[in-house]
């Protein structure tokens, strides 16, 4: 959080993020498959005081990082 806070203070407005950057994120439900990364970006973000609409967040989608299927049966 400290390390984006710094880039935000730099002027930085664009942030790459996904579940899968996390070391964690293993398939298996660890921290990075649920969302840790965004959860930590949303915050230093937030408490940046700075509007929401300033920035620029790019993610991804379509990386299976984990079994999604559910049985219907």
């Amino acid at each position: 959080v400290a390390l984006i806070k710094g880039a935000v203070q730099l002027g930085i407005r664009i942030f790459d993020t996904a579940d899968c950057y996390d070391e964690t994120s293993d398939g298996k439900g660890g921290q990075g498959a649920s969302g840790h990364n965004e959860r930590l970006l949303g915050r230093a973000l937030y408490e940046s005081g700075i509007a929401r609409t300033d920035f620029c967040i790019a993610s991804k989608c379509g990386f299976v990082t984990r079994d999604w299927s559910i049985d219907l049966s």
